[in-house]
């Protein structure tokens, strides 16, 4: 995976409810700042990246099966040992990788005091939340900017917002649209 891969897996893992992956990308991401500081880079020296395969796999993985799935505590801890042992070879205190530091979610997560959570959510074109409550399917609510207006006007813009369980707007219901100018045209 390459740096931006890795910024990907951050965000994704972020948004889906597979905290033991998410642990993974936190871990890989550590991993890639401490060879980016002591190295040519992560891109020039392979033997962080060769150490960190497996855990690359699993993560490359669960994105192709869209995180529907986390894994367990153990198979990470599997996952880690050739990292642990690249870094232990060479001296350093593999804590300071794999040991989770203390700081806030720097990817908005919300959560109300109903225990509901927005993780922001985008699939390249879209941008909104998914929201995860306790009882309720999983929802998106997102914006989907239109290729066209309703106007007739040129340089109006429409988005519609829509909410379903996909986080697709071929699948899930258009709520509504809005034209971006209308208010402050009136």
């Amino acid at each position: 995976m390459n740096e931006y891969d890795i910024e990907e897996a951050l965000r994704h893992t972020a948004m889906f409810e597979v905290p033991v992956l998410r642990q993974g990308a936190e871990i890989l991401s550590r991993l890639k700042d401490w060879t980016n500081s002591n190295s040519d880079g992560w891109p020039y020296w392979q033997v962080p990246g060769r150490a960190a395969n497996r855990l690359m796999e699993a993560l490359e993985q669960a994105r192709r099966d869209r995180y529907e799935h986390d894994i367990s505590e153990a198979e990470l801890k599997a996952l880690l040992r050739p990292i642990k042992s690249f870094l232990t070879k060479r001296g350093v205190d593999h804590a300071l990788i794999l040991e989770k530091p203390p700081v806030p979610d720097p990817y908005g997560t919300v959560t109300t005091e109903e225990g509901a959570k927005f993780f922001p959510w985008t699939d390249g074109r879209c941008v909104g939340y998914k929201v995860v409550a306790p009882g309720r399917p999983d929802t998106f609510i997102y914006f989907n900017p239109s290729g066209g207006t309703d106007t007739g006007r040129i340089g109006d813009t429409d988005v519609f917002i829509y909410r379903g369980s996909e986080g697709d707007p071929a699948l899930d219901d258009s709520e509504c649209y809005v034209n971006i100018w209308e208010a402050q045209d009136a």
